[in-house]
């Protein structure tokens, strides 16, 4: 079996021992947003490095965001606090929710063309749409040595809505598929919070078995929000079409085994669905870049500014969790 590092930023960090990390990741509304720059930014090896700024895109029937103000306050919030510890605001790109798969990668190819050997990929406030391609781009870049993907805990989640409007079933960008494989023989979905529009696919979609990754263990307000979604899920389909495998929301590596496992090494076309935790979603991108699968989302148009709540914290260290994905040239996660 191989071995993947992952753990506590510092720790991986100490155990690569590389002189200089460029780092992409987002300025968004949630505290969390820049706890890696920060942590970064202390041990004096940030190079290059790229924040996103992106906003919502306007509903249905509407000409801005339900969250418009309050998002705009948050994000103010943010990127003066980024000031006041050092950040320079040149390196805050603007860009939207829905803007074309072209832009996110011209801004994802422009990141690489001056960054270090050295890549720390934070995605605790990336919405899916934008780190999914990164992702796929950097490990296609030869010249990438070293790449850690980075998440970010929060104290807690509210008790409200996370995400409104979704739009309808699509491929995340550049993750349409290899059509070349055979026809999917399975749906593998990761549950999380939100059901955006999974339960309509579950119902009314290909009417592929589904096999669901459930987080767990998990806080118990977190778990029962997931369950609820299973339940929920599992109401639109008979026992034996729609199954739950636990993976630890925490591991990378376990999920991905967990996708090996169920679709016997890749050998089973499947499609795959990312509504789960960062770390579970990750994951799948890795599975889908190894495996050639497409990946489906239910994109949606607006996120609630207070996505999450504070940052958790260890003896007074932000609990951020760093996933070694490539080491020294070696890309860990393959068939």
């Amino acid at each position: 079996m191989i071995f993947r590092p992952w753990g506590g930023l510092r720790w991986i960090l100490k155990g690569l021992s590389e002189p200089e990390w460029s780092l992409i990741g987002c300025l968004g509304t949630e505290e969390r947003s820049l706890a890696v720059w920060e942590e970064l930014s202390k041990t004096g090896k940030l190079a290059t490095h790229k924040l996103l700024r992106i906003i919502d895109a306007p509903s249905a029937g509407r000409s801005v965001s339900p969250f418009t103000a309050e998002r705009n306050q948050r994000l103010t919030e943010r990127q003066d606090e980024f000031h006041q510890k050092g950040g320079d605001a040149a390196v805050i790109e603007k860009h939207t929710l829905l803007e074309s798969h072209a832009e996110i990668v011209d801004s994802v190819k422009s990141f690489l063309a001056a960054a270090s050997p050295n890549i720390v990929l934070d995605v605790s406030s990336l919405p899916k749409r934008f780190f999914f391609p990164a992702l796929k781009l950097i490990l296609l870049e030869n010249e990438v040595e070293n790449l850690v993907v980075t998440y970010t805990f929060p104290n807690s989640y509210p008790r409200v809505p996370l995400a409104l409007n979704h739009n309808d079933w699509a491929h995340l960008p550049l993750f349409s598929g290899d059509y070349s494989t055979s026809p999917p023989q399975m749906m593998i979905a990761a549950v999380g919070f939100e059901a955006l529009g999974l339960p309509e696919q579950v119902e009314h979609g290909a009417g592929l078995p589904i096999r669901l990754l459930l987080p767990f263990p998990a806080q118990p307000a977190s778990f029962h929000r997931s369950w609820d979604l299973v339940r929920k899920l599992q109401s639109h389909r008979s026992a034996e079409n729609i199954r739950v495998s636990r993976v630890d929301s925490t591991s990378v590596s376990d999920c991905f085994d967990s996708l090996l496992t169920l679709s016997n090494r890749g050998q089973i076309p499947v499609d795959l669905a990312p509504f789960g935790p960062k770390p579970s979603s990750v994951a799948m991108c890795l599975f889908a870049i190894a495996t050639g699968s497409p990946v489906f989302y239910t994109q949606p148009t607006a996120y609630h500014p207070d996505y999450s709540l504070g940052i958790s914290t260890t003896a007074g260290i932000p609990n951020i969790f760093a996933y070694c994905l490539r080491v020294e040239g070696r890309d860990l996660y393959s068939l």
